[in-house]
């Protein structure tokens, strides 16, 4: 329709005058303004949405624009200037808009004059990570993509362990590679002359067996329902190794005191300032840890021991050891909630929560952002010092 106006208004040129195509240019640029000014709610597009969402008369937002991953009501009407209101309405506008809504942000300087912006969900249903594309610093892993399509990396430098929660098919394991992944490209060539030295524990040995002959690392991993090993041995294994780290405190202790140093941050924060540290990088992992950390019906006397040593020497790195000695320990069980956990394995610095499980979900985060409570497999929820994140973890080929 413009374009013939446009066309309409050049042919005129040459036939009036001056003072005539002024006021011509006034009238079109008026309509062009109009027009461009005129919003969904004047065309009629969204009343039908703005009525099922409970708004009476003319009090509806004025204007709503839509983009690739939120839309934006303008001149919201006072009884909906909070978050909740918008909360109880995501599944109709997930409906509508045929997405899924998982955040709200009300913002604007003038309390008559406010908008309400409403968050799209933007992760991929699986994707495979290049972690060779990914750029990360020693002690750095790639978590995933998170609701704005945006990489989530996370330092285990001083946050040095991690919780994840989700029933079974939810994405743990999945979620557990990514981290094996990233942190062991994280090092780079300084792995060249001493390995990572990888210790996993789980029920599902095949899970992870394609690392056996991974260049740069040097895993252990530990079956703990092997039959041909009792429960207590295996665990008392477990509990040396992290007896090991004495070696690792020890050391610490005499490069500080060498140095004279007050602060010395971490084991890793010594070898990046260029100091010869012998003790070897390492990482714990425990999977399906429930299964072994806890009490189960029909465990003997000497198992019910051995489980409680292992959990104590695993609180006692927790709380007093991973950060500084750069030793991180994830751990990845199905818990239904917190109540399970025993004490000593309270201490974790980072919470990766499936939604499969949002009761446990919020009972570890807090999170409002929590709103659907059938999340697929591979999709969790983060929270950090300074943001939250719902992310998808990638695939390891």
């Amino acid at each position: 329709m413009f374009f013939d106006l446009i066309e309409a208004v050049t042919s005129l040129y040459e036939n009036v005058s001056y003072e005539s195509l002024v006021i011509i240019n006034f009238v079109f640029l008026g309509a062009l303004y109009g027009y461009l000014k005129l919003s969904p709610n004047q065309e009629g597009n969204y009343i039908e949405l703005y009525r099922a969402m409970g708004f009476k008369g003319d009090l509806y937002p004025s204007k709503l624009i839509l983009r690739d991953d939120h839309v934006c009501f303008h001149n919201i009407p006072p009884v909906s200037m909070n978050e909740d209101f918008w909360r109880s309405k995501f599944s109709l506008l997930s409906n509508f808009f045929n997405d899924s809504a998982i955040d709200v942000e009300i913002f604007g300087n003038r309390s008559d004059k406010k908008m309400a912006k409403i968050l799209f969900d933007r992760l991929p249903e699986s994707f495979t990570a290049d972690f060779s594309k990914i750029e990360l610093k020693p002690m750095e892993v790639y978590l995933g993509v998170n609701q704005y399509g945006n990489n989530v990396i996370v330092s285990l430098m001083n946050s040095a362990s991690i919780y994840i929660d989700g029933k079974p098919g939810s994405g743990k394991s999945v979620a557990l590679k990514s981290i094996i992944e990233s942190y062991l490209k994280s090092f780079g060539d300084s792995l060249n002359d001493s390995p990572l030295e990888v210790f996993i524990v789980t029920t599902k040995t095949g899970d992870f067996s394609y690392l056996k002959n991974r260049k740069k690392l040097k895993l252990t991993l530990v079956d703990i329902f092997d039959p041909d090993i009792d429960l207590s041995r295996q665990c008392d294994l477990i509990v040396d190794s992290l007896g090991e780290l004495k070696d690792a405190q020890k050391e610490f202790n005499r490069v500080i005191e060498r140095l004279d140093l007050s602060d010395a941050g971490n084991l890793e924060g010594l070898r990046q300032r260029g100091e010869d540290i012998s003790f070897p990088r390492r990482i714990y992992i425990f999977d399906e840890a429930k299964d072994y950390l806890s009490k189960e019906k029909g465990d003997s006397k000497e198992e019910i021991e051995a489980k409680q040593r292992l959990v104590k020497a695993i609180g006692t790195h927790l709380r007093r050891n991973a950060r500084f000695l750069s030793v991180p320990v994830i751990v990845a069980a199905q818990v239904q909630n917190e109540n399970d956990l025993d004490i000593s394995l309270k201490s974790f610095h980072l919470r990766l929560c499936s939604n499969t499980n949002e009761a446990m979900s919020r009972q570890l985060t807090g999170s409002t952002l929590l709103t659907d409570p059938s999340f697929t497999k591979g999709k969790f929820y983060l929270k950090t010092q300074n943001d939250e994140h719902i992310l998808k973890v990638p695939l390891v080929e």
